[in-house]
């Protein structure tokens, strides 16, 4: 009967170690579980920080190829604003260059329709034209 309660014990000590053994495995796994989930939630974090970072980069090149686009248009509009006035200035000063006293008698000629004024007048008072005749 010793030797049955002995060998009943050794089972039982046995027993208990593969279960502790087991206990032991379940728990190493969970860790490396809760270790690989740790690692994922990190790696999420840092992706979406890392896309967040470029996108604000692209808003940002965004944004300033905009204002260069805005820049362009705008110094082209002055450009062309300048080269107009130029071309309008030269035409102007050409034109009083070749204004004399003839041209613009002979323009008045012209523009004139063959009736005289109906009235004359000065700075304080105007005065009815009267036929005569």
């Amino acid at each position: 009967m010793d030797r049955f309660i002995s060998v009943i014990g050794k089972i039982h000590t046995e027993i208990g170690a593969e279960r502790g053994e087991g206990q032991t495995a379940i728990a190493n796994e969970a860790k490396q579980v809760a270790a690989q989930n740790k690692l994922t939630a990190q790696t999420r974090a840092e992706q979406e920080v890392i896309e967040a970072e470029a996108a604000a980069r692209v808003q940002v090149i965004q944004a300033q190829a905009d204002a260069d686009e805005m820049l362009a248009k705008a110094q082209a509009e002055a450009e062309a604003t300048r080269i107009r006035a130029e071309a309008e200035a030269e035409a102007n000063a050409k034109v009083a260059a070749s204004l004399t006293e003839a041209l613009i008698k002979y323009t008045y000629a012209q523009a004139w329709d063959g009736k005289y004024p109906t009235y004359y007048g000065g700075s304080s008072s105007t005065m009815p034209v009267i036929d005569l005749r």
